[in-house]
Formats: structure tokens, sequence, C-alpha cells
């Protein structure tokens, strides 16, 4: 644990706050929502593998996770991960290159950012405890090959299948396109 209890619950409503606000608002930035979705869910996590040695938001989505100096945890700590990126992450623990397969593994938002946003904003949550049990059921990431990726980006890049409700999987993009979890 990086900070205590008490610290992460505070740092976690006080960003719950702020994105409450801000979906409220006029301002379309979804970096932004992106930035304060990813926050809670470090923070909400409140460990090594989500938080760096300065206890600042670890962020997975640039590079390769198998280059990371930091993977030990990655296996045990990140909640989802597709069966050809457990395959590649654990054998990169190994020392061992698996060609068939490609190296490069991207943190994937299961719901995309786009949709989370547009479905805060359009149900009007106007309740930071209301905004995180939104997040609590629908907000997850899971770490897929480039590979897996490319099967997302064609049709269900940043929205949900057009027949997804929202008390439904948000893993129905992933199983659309035949991506296969090991978690």
């Amino acid at each position: 644990m990086v900070y205590t209890k008490e610290e992460s619950e505070k740092i976690v409503g006080f960003l719950a706050s702020v994105l409450t606000d801000f979906i409220q608002s006029e301002v379309r930035v979804r970096s932004l929502t992106r930035t304060l979705v990813d926050s809670i869910d470090c923070y909400t996590r409140n460990n090594e593998v989500f938080l760096n040695g300065n206890r600042n938001v670890r962020w997975f989505n640039w590079g390769d996770l198998c280059k990371l100096k930091r993977r030990n945890g990655l296996l045990e700590e990140f909640p989802h991960i597709s069966n050809d990126a457990y395959e590649v992450l654990s054998a990169a623990e190994r020392g061992i290159n698996i060609p068939k397969v490609p190296k490069r593994l991207i943190c994937d938002h299961v719901m995309p950012v786009k949709a989370i946003d547009e479905h805060l904003r359009n149900s009007q949550y106007h309740d930071p405890a209301d905004t995180l049990g939104f997040l609590n059921n629908h907000y997850r990431r899971c770490i897929i090959t480039t590979d897996e990726n490319k099967l997302l980006d064609k049709d269900l890049k940043s929205k949900m299948p057009s027949d997804w409700k929202s008390a439904a999987s948000p893993f129905v993009r992933y199983e659309k396109v035949g991506i296969k979890l090991k978690r």
C-alpha cells in the first residue's frame, strides 16, 4: 500500500468530485476524462504496480509493457489480461521471446473513454458517489496485444456495440471480436 486507506479514499473522493463537476460542465476534453478515470482507478488500487515511487499514477498507455523496468506485479496485480497478452508477458518475465505473437502490449480501456464520457454526460450524474458507482461497475483496463487491438479498431475502437446496455458486461467489445481473457 502506497497511501493509507484514509488518504487513498480522500484522493479518490476528491477526484470523483472533480470528474462529476467536469461531466456536468460544457467543457469537452476527453483527455481529461481519461486522466480522471485512470487516476481514480490507480488510487483505488493503491499499490506499487499502479502508483510510482513518487506516489503518482503510473500510466500504462505508452510503449511496450514488456519493456517496463518494473514489469513484476503486472501478471499478479493487473486485473484483466487477454490470453495472448498473458503468454507474451509471462514469457518476457522468464526472458523468453515469442516470435509468433507481437511483443508490443497495450493497456486498453475495456469500455472506451469516449463511451464512458458520453454515458456519464448523458446520465447526468450529480453526485460523486453515483459517478464512482458507475465506474466501479464499468471501468476496466485490460492488457491486450496490438493484434487484438486491431480487431477492436475495425468497428469498436471508441464505442460500445450498438446493442450494448449499461447493465450488460463491459467486456462485450472483446466478446464480439473474439478476444479471450485469462482473467
